[in-house]
């Protein structure tokens, strides 16, 4: 059994690391976005917001998403030990819900009728979804990107391993 003070330590590097490849995840998703919308004419046209501000804007949305996910799935998986004895369930979980949640956000992001939830606003990011990018989103961007999260809660998970 650990003491206190060493489970105190193993979350405060947790918590380091996670911050760290936060990081590391708002970069690979600017840059699948980046990659994404390259030659997308309904972002980067005359007189629409920068292409490279929208792209930031969303990367940073989508990494404070998947970081609140892969924070709280740990936090319920390691409170329910008893119930949770395989540690394969965390990374399992949040990939499903961030996979899920991405591929759903075209749908939720157009109220339908041509308009897009927070339009002409400074959240804006309605370009992404546009036409056949909707579609593209959810078979494209959702499941790098949860690739991508199922990557970071494995580096975690070998942390952990390597902890105890």
């Amino acid at each position: 059994m650990m003491s206190p003070e060493s489970q105190t330590n193993m979350r405060l590097s947790e918590a380091a690391l996670r911050g760290v490849l936060a990081v590391i995840y708002c970069l690979v998703a600017f840059l699948v976005l980046v990659s994404f919308s390259a030659g997308d004419p309904f972002c980067v046209r005359p007189g629409a917001r920068n292409h490279i501000l929208l792209t930031a804007q969303l990367a940073l949305a989508l990494t404070i998403y998947d970081f609140l996910i892969g924070t709280g799935t740990s936090a319920v998986t390691n409170s329910a030990k008893d119930v949770a004895k395989s540690r394969w369930i965390t990374p399992f979980v949040a990939t499903l819900i961030v996979g899920c949640s991405l591929a759903y956000l075209p749908s939720w992001v157009y109220r339908g009728y041509g308009h897009f939830r927070f339009e002409h606003t400074w959240a804006d990011v309605s370009c992404f979804f546009t036409e056949g990018y909707g579609l593209a989103f959810m078979f494209v961007v959702a499941p790098v990107m949860a690739l991508t999260t199922f990557l970071r809660e494995l580096a975690i998970l070998r942390l952990q391993r390597q902890r105890n």
